[in-house]
């Protein structure tokens, strides 16, 4: 399991990185690069801090309390040198700055939704009509006149031939 008490995942150690990395090669069998399994690491990683923080980390108690609600398998140094960061000016300035971002996110979301159904309904596209006197299959075959006009002896046409192209 990869420590929490780094204050991002850019902050980790290449060689805890790496073993994360060379774990999971282990036991998988992926075809997928090097970077892309790490870049979701970071993604589980930051994941799993949001939930230990949202169900251990109370902003109601004190510290010392914080301290001591250490989630279980979690290592007692790394817990508190998480609670501390959390808890500091700087911790708490990110946690302000990615709420607020976070907040104008969805509010972006919701105007695109709102937009989407209150704007006119899309034009139905148009279906092209054959006349009922023609015959659909003949359209796309060669036409017997260009034929006579090249004087063809025998010509041999299937239904994907191009006009356009058709030798003669």
């Amino acid at each position: 399991m990869l420590p929490i008490n780094y204050e991002s995942w850019h902050h980790m150690p290449d060689s805890n990185k790496n073993q994360a990395l060379a774990n999971i090669k282990e036991r998988f069998a992926l075809e997928v690069s090097d970077d892309y399994i790490k870049k979701a690491l970071g993604k589980r990683w930051r994941d799993n801090k949001s939930t230990l923080k949202k169900q251990y980390f109370k902003k109601d108690i004190s510290l010392e309390e914080k301290l001591r609600n250490v989630p279980p398998g979690m290592l007692r140094y790394q817990w508190e040198d998480a609670v501390r960061f959390w808890n500091s000016k700087k911790g708490e300035d990110r946690e302000r700055v990615g709420t607020s971002n976070r907040q104008k996110q969805n509010s972006r979301i919701a105007e695109v939704e709102n937009c989407s159904t209150t704007s006119t309904p899309p034009i139905p596209q148009q279906v092209p009509v054959v006349p009922q006197v023609i015959d659909p299959i003949r359209l796309s075959k060669p036409h017997v006149d260009k034929i006579r006009k090249h004087e063809a002896e025998e010509f041999r046409a299937t239904v994907d031939d191009d006009v356009e192209r058709a030798e003669f």
